[in-house]
């Protein structure tokens, strides 16, 4: 991992957004992304918004795509003992959002294409 997106993930941590992401994870995938997504751009890092539909009743999750890396800072909602922030393969139906994208309408077609396929 880049050592500088490495050091940029343990000063997120320390955030006011990061510290809700890991007291209370459940429901704040996109939040905490978008957050996410800001901070490293303040570092000079682009951060993709990535969203996936689960294995499970077609639910969406959200992870940013950095570096390489699908990063999930509310994984814990999922499993408590998940590392903080959890790096993850994307799920079997993801899409990387283009900047300014409706997230809504990107989700309503994965969900679809997951639920055909």
């Amino acid at each position: 991992m880049n050592p500088n997106l490495a050091q940029v993930i343990n000063e997120f941590k320390n955030t006011p957004e990061g510290q809700a992401a890991a007291d209370h994870p459940e429901g704040q995938c996109g939040p905490t992304s978008m957050s996410f997504i800001d901070f490293l751009a303040e570092h000079g890092i682009e951060g993709r918004e990535v969203f996936m539909v689960g294995p499970v009743d077609d639910w969406g999750h959200e992870v940013v795509l950095a570096d390489g890396y699908y990063i999930d800072w509310t994984a814990r909602q999922y499993d408590e003992a998940a590392d903080f922030p959890e790096l993850v393969e994307p799920w079997p139906h993801y899409r990387i959002l283009e900047p300014g994208e409706d997230r809504n309408q990107a989700m309503i077609q994965l969900q679809a294409e997951a639920v055909t396929s």
